[in-house]
């Protein structure tokens, strides 16, 4: 499965067009917001939280699911994890900017990337939610992506989950990728990781509503 596997030539240059054009700071999401949201996540069936350096975050991942590649290009670096029936993958991809740029720049960026993948993509919402993530749904025949963005300063994550279309789902997988999804937390360039987030699952574990 190969959601947002490269973002390629065209993508590169939408991404500086983004910059260049977008240098700007938008309302960046507090990180102790991002820390309390993962404690209320229902940890079930995913490992305790890690540190993910090549990307800079924090994240739960799915027990049983394998990491699918590790892209390393000029601009961003990007890491997946796909699941036992490779049918659906959860994934972030981290970016070192050169000029600020607004989070809502970025939605944009992620959105046309992805729609733009085939004549048939097309962009199902776009959201804020109650942390200040913007997050953003998209569909082609052939995948289903929903995700959020954040930027601190000059660092930017794109997170997302999804599934393919062209085959049938496993709700299980899919539910297990959104949970994992919601763990992320980031960590900004400077930031010690290993001082300044938890190492392990919260000793409560209630289920998001």
């Amino acid at each position: 499965m190969l959601l947002f596997r490269s973002l390629g030539p065209a993508g590169l240059s939408i991404l500086l067009l983004a910059i260049s054009a977008g240098c700007q700071t938008g309302t960046q999401v507090a990180r102790h917001r991002l820390i309390e949201h993962q404690a209320l996540i229902d940890f079930t069936g995913l490992r305790a939280p890690e540190v993910v350096e090549p990307v800079r975050v924090q994240v739960a991942v799915p027990q049983t699911w394998v990491v699918h590649d590790v892209e390393h290009r000029p601009l961003f670096t990007h890491q997946q994890w796909k699941s036992p029936s490779a049918r659906t993958a959860v994934g972030v991809i981290y970016a070192r900017l050169p000029l600020p740029v607004s989070s809502g720049t970025i939605l944009w960026l992620a959105t046309k990337q992805y729609t733009a993948r085939g004549d048939d993509g097309r962009e199902l919402g776009r959201w804020d939610d109650e942390v200040g993530r913007k997050w953003f749904e998209c569909e082609t025949a052939k995948y289903h992506a929903r995700g959020y963005v954040i930027v601190n300063g000059l660092d930017a994550w794109i997170a997302y989950s999804g599934f393919r279309t062209d085959v049938p789902p496993e709700p299980g997988e899919i539910t297990m990728g959104m949970r994992c999804m919601e763990s992320f937390v980031p960590i900004a360039t400077g930031e010690e990781a290993s001082k300044s987030l938890p190492t392990s699952r919260p000793s409560t574990q209630p289920a998001l509503p």
